[in-house]
């Protein structure tokens, strides 16, 4: 329902060919205060400076080291007093609140200046990362910019369990591929048994900053949950359904019977491509 004397405003988050992804905001609409407005000063930014190992690329995106504490500072300058604050572009922003900002007003004749300091949150000791985007806001109405701020996380790393991975013994591996800057591959073995009714399960020991989660599992290869940051070090099991649909038929080994992946949770562009085998029980 949309209301009278209401502002909505709709910000795109993030867009890929078959979704966008939109962060709406509602404030009232009030006539209390007073503020200084000069049309000819408007929302200007100047150039963003880092701290540490934060990469800053075309003075509007930040990638930033969870590791580390400070960030980088946005110096602006505004036609009236201004605000900056943090949209989450997920909706685990709201568990997983990582950033704060700090704004420092400077007054000068005609204009105001700023500067907005993005840091780690203090409080925050969680293994979720979600992408960010800092808003700088006049306050006079209309003018306002956006800065992106991603965590750099890595492509999460996957290897057989330590203890029992396999079920049966032995019948099920997991090999790690190529490897490229963002995105691996690997080799998934999963063993046919000649009893449908026969457990066949791999265990996998999937680590990465920011949490990890399993996208694309075809319907013949379950998992006992497909994402999990509450540890960097997560445990996956999988398990064939050898009476599911589209179930590798014929002569074996079915090799690439199916792919999927396993991508880091705060970027999943940081991924690894899983190639699954299906093999026969001797």
């Amino acid at each position: 329902e949309v209301k009278p004397n209401h502002r909505y405003t709709v910000r795109i988050t993030d867009a890929d060919p078959f979704k966008l992804d939109v962060n709406i905001t509602v404030s009232d609409w009030t006539d209390g205060g007073d503020f200084e407005y000069q049309p000819e000063n408007e929302l200007a930014i100047g150039t963003l400076t880092g701290v540490g190992a934060t990469v800053i690329a075309s003075n509007n995106t930040a990638t930033v080291s969870p590791d580390e504490t400070e960030y980088f500072s946005i110096p602006f300058t505004s036609n009236s007093e201004a605000e900056c604050s943090i949209v989450y572009t997920s909706s685990a922003g709201g568990s997983a609140e990582w950033l704060k900002t700090e704004i420092t007003p400077v007054t000068r004749a005609g204009s105001a200046s700023y500067t907005c300091k993005v840091s780690k949150a203090d409080s925050y000791s969680g293994n979720l990362f979600p992408k960010a985007i800092i808003l700088l806001r006049s306050k006079a109405g209309r003018e306002e910019s956006q800065i992106a701020v991603k965590a750099d996380v890595g492509v999460p790393g996957i290897a057989a369990a330590a203890v029992t991975p396999s079920e049966p013994d032995a019948a099920n591996t997991y090999t790690a591929g190529s490897e490229s800057p963002d995105v691996i591959t690997g080799t998934l073995n999963m063993q046919k048994q000649a009893n449908a009714g026969t457990t066949s399960s791999m265990k996998l020991t999937v680590t990465a900053k920011g949490g990890s989660r399993i996208v694309g599992l075809p319907a013949w290869l379950k998992a006992d949950k497909t994402e999990g940051h509450s540890t960097e070090a997560i445990d996956y099991t999988l398990m064939l359904d050898q009476n599911a649909k589209d179930f590798p038929t014929g002569s074996f080994p079915a090799n690439a019977a199916a792919t999927f992946e396993i991508q880091n949770l705060s970027d999943a562009a940081k991924k690894v491509t899983v190639t699954v085998n299906v093999t026969e029980a001797p």
